[in-house]
């Protein structure tokens, strides 16, 4: 009755996936480019778990886009589908569930969620949800990209790991 109708062929899934590996390292190459590559799903494409358990078969990370995408985070994370040293972008709009959420996965050992900062107000309440923290902030600017953020532990001196970084101190 006009209803759409989608279909999610798995093969079809991983085989993207690698072209665009394979479409990154063919430019890797011509322009002698010296970086990686990391393939980030957005989970906001496709809530379902057998497009999410394909998907992370691909040496594939996830970005997310509202505190619902973290529940599926810690959801996946539980079955042991992820672990904590997996890289996490949260994008999207912050709300207070949603910075609650990031910081309940950072305080869970999440070591590499990433929060992208749009705002001055962002990272505010970021900042005031993670103050009581023995965390460190790892905040560089990126022209027309806003403010990326990252929360790591100290290491063992009491200092960031990554001084090419830009570190507030809560």
């Amino acid at each position: 009755y006009g209803a759409p109708l989608k279909l999610s062929y798995l093969p079809n899934i991983t085989h993207n996936i690698q072209r665009c590996y394979d479409w990154f390292e063919s430019a890797r190459r011509k322009l002698e480019y010296q970086g990686h590559y990391q393939y980030l799903y957005c989970t906001k494409s496709s809530h379902f778990a057998f497009v999410l358990n394909e998907v992370l078969k691909n040496n594939v990370y996830l970005e997310t886009s509202s505190s619902y995408d973290l529940d599926i985070v810690e959801r996946l994370w539980q079955k042991g589908t992820i672990n904590p040293n997996d890289l996490v972008l949260c994008n999207g709009i912050k709300n207070p569930d949603y910075l609650r959420k990031i910081k309940n996965l950072h305080d869970a050992g999440f070591s590499n969620i990433i929060p992208r900062i749009d705002s001055a107000r962002e990272l505010e309440e970021l900042a005031a949800v993670t103050v009581s923290q023995a965390c460190l902030f790892r905040a560089r600017a990126r022209p027309g990209n806003g403010v990326r953020l990252t929360l790591r532990p100290p290491d063992k001196t009491g200092t960031d790991s990554h001084s090419a970084h830009f570190t507030l101190r809560p």
